[in-house]
């Protein structure tokens, strides 16, 4: 084991040293290698799911969950769950669409006939219930829809620079 008896640190603007020694080194190894334990052996998470034809689109319930997640992420990327917040298991096989959405548009529905815009991106989840779109920063209306489902229409503002580093979870309720 090599010996590390006077390394001294002297990082600039800072009027403290700091002394580690071999035995400090070899604490701080065990304790970095114990924290990252947990991450081996597992697989990795994909976020990606399959794309959507253009002529699948949203499935209407009788009624429509409405959410507003408009504090900034970074990215436009998560999970479609079915359950509660005690019991929530990823949903398999939901239509993910991504529309542009404007600050004054709050009440925006997809299905008025006056008020109709493009579709930008669309999929379906896979296993995980996972979605990753790639879109630049800006307002976004994301749609998660499954047959015998409410649809959860969520209103998203991406901001890759200083928006959170967080994934959405869009909640999925059985329709009536």
């Amino acid at each position: 084991m090599a010996t590390f008896d006077n390394v001294i640190l002297r990082p600039v603007g800072i009027e403290h040293q700091i002394k580690f020694n071999a035995k400090a080194i070899y604490r701080i190894s065990i304790i970095s290698f114990l924290c990252a334990w947990p991450a081996f052996g597992q697989q990795p998470q994909s976020h990606s799911c399959t794309p959507a034809l253009e002529s699948q689109r949203t499935t209407w319930g009788n009624m429509t969950v409405r959410m507003n997640l408009s504090k900034p992420a970074r990215a436009l990327t998560g999970i479609v769950s079915i359950g509660s917040a005690v019991n929530i298991e990823p949903a398999e096989g939901v239509l993910v669409e991504i529309f542009p959405a404007r600050k004054d548009d709050t009440d925006w529905l997809p299905r008025d006939p006056e008020t109709t815009r493009p579709r930008l991106y669309a999929c379906f989840t896979g296993a995980h219930g996972a979605f990753d779109f790639d879109v630049p920063s800006g307002l976004y209306y994301l749609i998660a829809s499954k047959q015998d489902f409410k649809a959860t229409l969520a209103l998203v503002s991406i901001n890759r620079k200083h928006g959170k580093r967080k994934a959405f979870t869009i909640p999925l309720e059985v329709g009536t």
